[in-house]
């Protein structure tokens, strides 16, 4: 039996979900960021002096949502579809995420987010089981995308927690 080898990004956020529920931690995912616009209605939208804002990050989870989204979709749908990878600040900057209105970024977060835990709660394990060919990461199952959406949430909402301490 050959072991697969998981590339240092599947790992890494494999390990933030450390082994919970990965719809949970979604879902639960939707209720902080709602709170966290809340926090910045009242005052925190303040910027660092470099890197990404509070604003930014939450733009990021809606942008990325779009981007799961169709990857989990292409992957149930066609044979084995290539993965195109993606350099976050490059999208960053193109679609100007320092922009966007906070609340809007959660609009269409919430939106997305809901449709894709629905996708991956109704999808049996075969359906689970099929795979998108990423550039850089090789296979990935759509179980182990959302997976990985999953930890990247929670990297993410680290990320808030950090930014929120530096600047108070």
């Amino acid at each position: 039996m050959t072991e697969t080898r998981l590339h240092p990004l599947q790992e890494e956020e494999l390990r933030w979900l450390a082994g919970d529920d990965p719809a949970e931690v979604q879902a639960h995912t939707l209720e902080l960021l709602t709170r966290e616009v809340e926090s910045l209605r009242r005052g925190g939208l303040a910027r660092p002096a470099s890197g990404w804002s509070v604003a930014d990050v939450l733009a990021h989870f809606a942008d990325i949502e779009i981007i799961v989204g169709y990857r989990y979709r292409r992957a149930l749908t066609e044979e084995r579809p290539a993965i195109d990878p993606f350099d976050p600040d490059t999208r960053a900057a193109a679609l100007r995420y320092a922009d966007r209105s906070p609340q809007d970024s959660l609009e269409q977060f919430r939106g997305l987010r809901r449709a894709n835990i629905a996708l991956w709660r109704d999808a049996p394990p075969a359906v689970r089981a099929r795979v998108g060919v990423h550039a850089e990461r090789g296979p990935e199952s759509f179980d182990l995308m959302f997976k990985m959406t999953a930890g990247h949430d929670r990297i993410h909402l680290a990320q808030i927690v950090e930014l929120k301490a530096a600047l108070a």
